[in-house]
């Protein structure tokens, strides 16, 4: 038997909320480079922001996803927060510093909340059942 956790634990919550702040992140972003095109190379501005748009589409979709506890969201999430920790790090030095933080802080959040007991339990019950077929002798 089945029993979906019906309130969503505090770390899914907060996922929910950072995830879905960098998918308005990157819609901003991608305004902004389509809104900046360059006449000489617009391909340039183009491809950038459609991939921005696609990049968070995908964070939106995941957002919504975890809130409704949905099992491929969660990967999808984990994937972005990892995918943004190398990017983060190309952005160390001079005046884009809080950026790397930022990012990094930002990801590290995401995968914590993800893997902890309790968004686990929420996000995954099943592993958290006994077995039914299996039968104590």
């Amino acid at each position: 038997m089945s029993t979906r956790v019906a309130a969503r634990p505090i770390p899914v919550l907060l996922a929910v909320a950072i995830v879905a702040a960098l998918g308005l992140l990157f819609i901003v972003l991608a305004i902004l480079e389509l809104a900046n095109t360059n006449p000489i190379r617009p391909q340039v501005a183009i491809s950038t922001g459609i991939g921005f748009l696609a990049y968070a589409g995908l964070l939106l979709a995941a957002a919504r996803g975890l809130l409704g506890l949905r099992r491929w969201a969660r990967s999808a999430a984990v994937f972005a927060a990892l995918l943004q920790i190398p990017i983060a790090i190309s952005f160390w030095g001079g005046s884009t510093r809080a950026v790397t933080v930022l990012g990094l802080l930002s990801s590290l959040v995401i995968i914590g909340c993800l893997v902890s007991p309790l968004a686990t339990r929420a996000i995954l019950p099943e592993l958290h059942e006994p077995d039914a077929s299996r039968t104590d002798e």
